[in-house]
């Protein structure tokens, strides 16, 4: 199913929203299809068979259950031929190789043996005339085949002249959309960190290491200035007030939507506190400046983000905050492309779910663990249990984002999972 999202959304959506000699091309094949289509249906034709049967085999159909006949007749022993009972009228007995079959009709395609019967004749137990038996193509071939000719044929014919349309009139469609020729869609990931992209991240966590996490006045002013510095002082807190200062400085570090002041708010509230605490803070704020994307982060600033919060475990393993910060770094570089670190935050995150099972952040990390590992369904339902607890509207806009990105990969599997099912009831 991944292989099939993947061709669907990078070979086959994205081209043809955005390059008009892809529109033509699909339009020449469907063309071509319908070519096909159209002589293969036209080429069938109804045979029939005489003389009883030569052979008789039943076997169940391992995809409906149901059971299937193969079986040979005396007049061509050669030709094998299969009867599936159901849509037969009137029904079909029990068991038809032990019934006295007089003939049968089955089409006859370009495909070759085995061939559908679609009528069969079966004496009677009483003298009289046999039994005729026959599905929807057996009482009426021709209209049978025309249907499935305008049905098939058809449809995919005006599918190929809707793209044709489209690749004819696309300058004006492209005007439209706001599409420039060979341009990337606005929602699209960047394939590539682009050079000024990367140099502002190096700065930004940078930055980072510059400051004396866990030190009190001093970090504080090395964030801050001086002024400000005095008043975050914050060893001496007692713990219950060094916690709420934690939660408020993740709170600004996890919302700060690229809003610089926010962010050097953030880090002044906890770059004071305890190490445990404060490099738990640094994790956030690192993983925060490595994003380039809605869910994309350089993998440079995610390393350093996993580095301050294996620090911040080794001075407090206990402490759930550092745990979340430790997974969310492993699933970023699990979502860059790392196995390894994929399936160490997916262990890492089992451990999280005994020790913090109510944490507010729980249901975020989960959906960052789950992209790492392309479960874009759980990584959805994750983020919509996030939304619902999530007490700050700047986290909240965050998390819609992430969603609104993560949709846009949940709707191609789920399309080939809706055209899958249909194709199973039509056969």
């Amino acid at each position: 199913m991944l292989i099939l999202r993947i061709i669907a959304e990078r070979f086959i959506m994205r081209p043809l929203l955005r390059f008009r000699l892809a529109w033509f091309f699909c339009a020449a094949l469907g063309l071509y299809l319908t070519l096909v289509i159209v002589l293969f249906t036209l080429g069938q034709r109804q045979v029939t068979l005489g003389g009883g049967m030569a052979s008789c085999q039943a076997q169940r159909d391992p995809e409906s259950g149901g059971v299937i006949y193969t079986m040979t007749m005396r007049q061509q022993p050669a030709v094998f031929l299969t009867l599936d009972p159901v849509g037969y009228s009137p029904a079909l007995p029990a068991d038809v190789c032990w019934l006295r079959v007089v003939s049968v009709v089955y089409t006859q395609t370009s495909l070759g043996a085995p061939y559908a019967i679609t009528r069969v004749e079966i004496a009677a137990r009483r003298a009289g005339q046999p039994v005729v038996y026959a599905n929807a193509t057996g009482r009426d071939f021709t209209a049978a085949r025309n249907n499935a000719l305008w049905l098939r044929g058809g449809g995919m014919a005006l599918l190929s002249i809707l793209l044709l349309i489209v690749g004819v009139w696309w300058e004006r469609i492209r005007l439209a959309l706001g599409v420039r020729r060979g341009e990337r869609l606005a929602d699209d990931l960047p394939t590539a960190l682009p050079d000024i992209v990367r140099e502002q991240i190096a700065e930004g966590v940078g930055w980072l290491s510059t400051l004396p996490w866990g030190k009190a006045v001093g970090s504080a002013n090395a964030a801050a200035g001086g002024d400000v510095a005095a008043r975050l002082a914050t060893v001496s807190l007692p713990d219950e007030q060094q916690g709420e200062r934690l939660a408020q400085g993740l709170a600004l570090i996890y919302g700060w939507g690229n809003d610089e002041a926010r962010l050097m708010e953030g880090v002044n509230a906890v770059i004071g506190l305890p190490p445990a605490l404060a490099y738990t803070g640094a994790s956030a704020a690192a993983l925060q400046l490595a994003k380039y994307a809605p869910l994309a982060w350089a993998a440079a600033g995610a390393r350093m983000a996993l580095a301050y919060a294996a620090r911040a475990l080794s001075e407090d393993a206990a402490l759930p905050d550092a745990r979340i910060a430790y997974v969310q770094a492993l699933a970023a570089l699990g979502i860059g492309g790392d196995t390894e670190r994929a399936t160490q935050a997916e262990q890492a995150y089992q451990t999280l779910t005994r020790m913090a099972p109510t944490h507010p952040r729980l249901a975020a990390t989960r959906a960052l663990v789950a992209l790492a590992r392309h479960d874009y369904a759980t990584a959805n339902d994750a983020l919509c249990e996030a939304l619902a607890h999530v007490e700050s509207p700047a986290e909240a806009r965050t998390l819609q984002t992430q969603r609104a990105w993560v949709t846009r990969y949940l709707t191609v599997p789920m399309r080939i999972q809706q055209v899958s099912r249909s194709l199973r009831r039509r056969a």
